[in-house]
């Protein structure tokens, strides 16, 4: 669909059509997705709680150098992992990891703005990776992430 210069209706025809392909999956393996996942148990699970713990345990100071997630309660049942990357890290870097969030806002918006919507729509889809997934900056591909946040340096 990136490389898809026909007109805009062809485009807004394949994307209808895509997205009713995704509705008729959806309400055929909703079920099961539901049952094998947390989807059914709503905002009821460890990970909204644990997220919402370090939430209510940061203070003015812990705001810039992070919050020692191996003093709270409950993530010592999951060896200290918060299950967001984001949290993660700014558990280790403190407000390095607020900057860090910023600039990746100003990428995604840089991108919208030079009309890089791929590179957008892959930093977006990686930030939902990582807000799901504990390990975004110290992963084996997470350098992946660095990398198109600050592509636009070089592409301007």
């Amino acid at each position: 669909l990136y490389k898809f210069k026909i007109n805009l209706a062809t485009k807004f025809i394949a994307v209808s059509l895509i997205a009713v392909v995704a509705y008729f999956q959806y309400q055929n393996y909703s079920d099961l997705l539901e049952a094998s996942t947390n989807l059914g148990a709503g905002l009821d699970t460890p990970r909204w709680k644990l997220w919402q713990i370090y939430f209510e345990n940061i203070t003015f100071l812990s705001f810039f150098t992070g919050v020692d997630v191996n003093t709270l309660p409950m993530y010592h049942q999951f060896g200290g992992n918060p299950h967001n990357s984001f949290i993660k890290f700014h558990s280790r870097v403190g407000i390095g990891s607020i900057i860090f969030i910023a600039l990746f806002i100003f990428s995604v918006y840089k991108y919208m703005s030079i009309k890089q919507y791929f590179l957008m729509w892959l930093l977006l889809l990686l930030t939902v990776r990582a807000l799901f997934d504990a390990d975004i900056l110290i992963g084996s591909f997470d350098f992946i992430f660095l990398i198109i946040t600050f592509y636009w340096i070089k592409i301007k």
